[in-house]
C-alpha cells in the first residue's frame, strides 16, 4: 500500500518523433460520496499550460469543488472554484497557468455525487502554441493535510499513438513513493495505481 506516490512518463530514445500531446485528468461518472482528490501534474519542458474542460463537467454547486493551484502548496489559486451544473458559467475558462507545473484538489461531501469532471492539459511552448513533450511527471500533493479518497483517472496522448515508434517509458520516483505505516493500513489514504495500455491492456498494478 502506498501512502504517495510519482510516476515519470518520457517518449523513449527510440520513438522517431514527437512526445507527449496531452494529459486528460479525470474523475469517476459519476464521482463518489466523501470524494478527496489530490493532484500534482508538470510538464517540465512547456512554458505555459492550457487548460480545457470537458463540456459535461458538473459537480453539486456550493459544495463540490475543484481547485486548481500553481504551487505543490495549494496556496495560489487559479481562477475560480470550478462547482455547479456543466455550462460555462460555472466552469469558464481557465486563465493561461505559467510554467508546467498544476495541482488540483477536488472534495465532495456524502450527499448525491453528480457526473463530476475531465481536464484536458495541454503543453504550450514560448509562443503560445500547442508543442510535443519529452515526458511529465504525476504525484502526489505535499500540501494535502487529510488522506485523499476516491478515483482520478488519467490519459496521456502522444504524437502519432498507433506507430510502432510511438509510446512512453513509466518510472518511478523511489524516494516520493511512500508506504502507509502498519499501524495506518487500515484507514484511508492509501494510494492505488493501475497502468493500462489504450488498447485496455492492463500492464502493471500496485499499492
Amino acid at each position: 500500500l502506498l501512502q504517495s506516490i510519482a510516476v515519470r512518463a518520457v517518449a523513449p530514445p527510440s520513438a522517431r518523433r514527437g512526445g507527449l500531446r496531452r494529459v486528460c485528468v479525470e474523475t469517476k461518472h459519476s464521482y463518489a460520496t466523501n470524494t478527496r482528490l489530490a493532484l500534482r501534474v508538470t510538464i517540465p519542458s512547456a512554458a505555459s499550460l492550457l487548460v480545457t474542460f470537458d463540456p459535461r463537467s458538473s459537480t453539486k454547486g456550493g459544495v463540490d469543488v475543484l481547485t486548481l493551484f500553481s504551487d505543490a502548496h495549494m496556496k495560489d489559486p487559479i481562477g475560480v472554484p470550478y462547482h455547479g451544473t456543466s455550462g460555462a458559467q460555472n466552469w469558464p475558462p481557465v486563465p493561461p497557468v505559467r510554467g508546467g507545473a498544476l495541482t488540483l484538489h477536488f472534495e465532495s461531501d456524502d450527499g448525491p455525487p453528480d457526473w463530476g469532471y475531465r481536464i484536458f492539459i495541454k503543453p504550450l511552448g514560448a509562443d503560445g502554441k500547442p508543442v510535443s513533450a519529452a515526458g511529465m511527471w504525476v504525484e502526489s500533493v505535499p500540501g494535502m493535510m487529510h488522506p485523499t479518497r476516491g478515483k482520478h483517472d488519467i490519459s496521456l496522448l502522444t504524437d502519432s499513438p498507433r506507430s510502432s515508434g510511438a509510446g512512453l517509458m513509466l518510472t518511478f520516483d523511489r524516494a516520493a513513493c511512500a508506504a502507509v505505516p502498519g499501524s495506518a493500513r487500515q484507514g484511508g489514504g492509501r494510494t492505488h495505481l493501475k497502468i493500462s495500455s489504450a488498447a485496455g491492456k492492463h500492464s502493471y498494478q500496485g499499492g
